[in-house]
């Protein structure tokens, strides 16, 4: 029977402890992570942090589902409609790949087409504008409502910081910098 990668959600910060249980179980599991400097009142020290805070992924055939679930702190399957889907191996792989160098992964924000988002750094820095995906690159699409007119910049989707979704403000206003209006 062929073996599927599968996302787990497990009990909060329990994730390395459900990873060690699967793999005593004999189940190959990936627990992408990367070291975080924290500052504490007397100390400064690197802890791991999961990459998808309760989650991690396990490599099992269907039959194995039930001792997936059975081990302590593992929840459930992700999936829809409670169905588990399997995430496709390519996707791991590159995962798997990515996070061999922590030290090159950073956490973004998760952004979609239609975002309103803020420039952070760069000559754009200060702008908002609705972000845009197409082949697999952000634009910023930045409107002059009085000419009724807009362009379209390609920016880092690491340079951008989520102000709004679906028309709700995501950010304080009074915490962002004053940007001038283009209306």
């Amino acid at each position: 029977m062929p073996r599927e990668w599968y996302a787990i959600r497990v009990r909060a910060r329990a994730e390395e402890t459900v990873a060690a249980a699967l793999r005593a179980k004999g189940i190959e599991s990936f627990l992408p992570c990367w070291e975080e400097r924290r500052i504490y009142s007397d100390r400064i020290q690197r802890v791991s942090v999961a990459a998808f805070p309760g989650y991690l992924f396990c490599r099992i055939a269907a039959t194995e589902r039930l001792t997936v679930l059975n081990t302590d702190g593992a929840l459930t399957l992700a999936g829809t409609q409670r169905t588990p889907e399997a995430i496709p191996n390519d996707v791991i792989s590159a995962l798997q790949r990515a996070y061999s160098r922590a030290d090159r992964v950073t956490q973004v924000p998760y952004l979609r087409s239609g975002d309103t988002v803020r420039v952070l750094e760069g000559p754009l820095a200060g702008i908002l504008g609705m972000l845009q995906r197409s082949a697999g690159k952000c634009h910023l699409v930045v409107s002059i409502h009085l000419l009724q007119r807009s362009v379209g910049v390609e920016v880092d989707a690491a340079s951008v910081m989520l102000v709004a979704r679906d028309g709700e403000r995501i950010l304080d206003p009074r915490s962002a910098p004053a940007i001038p209006e283009f209306a």
